[in-house]
């Protein structure tokens, strides 16, 4: 069995269909966690925002992360509505660094001002 297949094992055994705040240990609203995709596996969640600057500032924050970490994730911008899609690219599918990356961005989102009630 190869890296690629124990990975997706694993996460079948320890994900349903959402990466719940038992999983990623960050406060939560119910509903807004992130998703599990499949064919192929992604972690996916949506961030809404009030206001374009909380945006704007989220997003640059979620940019200079992702250098710093050398991880990144799909990213799309919808009025103001930013979508993030992360999945480990040299194996196509979920890992553990992928979980890091959404609880770190969730800390992200959480310390620009912006709150789950926006």
């Amino acid at each position: 069995m190869d890296l690629k297949e124990l990975m997706r094992e694993y996460y079948d055994r320890k994900c349903n269909n959402l990466v719940t705040e038992n999983k990623l240990p960050v406060n939560v609203k119910p509903g807004v966690d992130w998703e599990i995709t499949s064919s192929p596996n992604r972690l996916i969640k949506k961030f809404k925002f009030k206001k374009r600057k909380h945006l704007l500032i989220f997003l640059q924050d979620v940019l200079t992360y992702e250098n710093e970490r050398q991880h990144h994730a799909e990213i799309t911008i919808r009025y103001k509505t930013v979508t993030i899609k992360v999945w480990t690219h040299s194996l196509n599918d979920i890992t553990e660094v992928d979980t890091e990356y959404a609880r770190d961005i969730n800390e992200v989102y959480k310390d620009n001002n912006a709150s789950f009630n926006e």
